[in-house]
């Protein structure tokens, strides 16, 4: 696959391997295609957060610790490690 880049894209990819930063271009382009999908996945995970809030689906994080700490103790007490 052969992809043109405008000149200053391309003359920053040039910066960054002759910088050291990566070993070729086609390396940090590969490591600038990752970034961008793992952006894409994060954009999907806030929007489903988003929409669980929307349709009340949440817990305050007083509760969530309440819970985690119950879970703790809860496993502590059947591995006979509670207090």
């Amino acid at each position: 696959m052969n992809i043109e880049l405008p000149p200053n894209l391309s003359d920053s990819l040039r910066l960054l391997v002759d910088q050291g930063h990566f070993v070729s271009e086609q390396e940090a382009c590969v490591a600038g295609l990752e970034l961008l999908l793992s952006r894409e996945r994060l954009k999907i995970i806030v929007d489903r957060g988003r929409q669980q809030v929307l349709d009340g689906q949440w817990s305050d994080e007083e509760a969530v610790f309440n819970q985690v700490d119950a879970e703790i103790c809860r496993a502590e007490a059947e591995s006979g490690q509670g207090a």
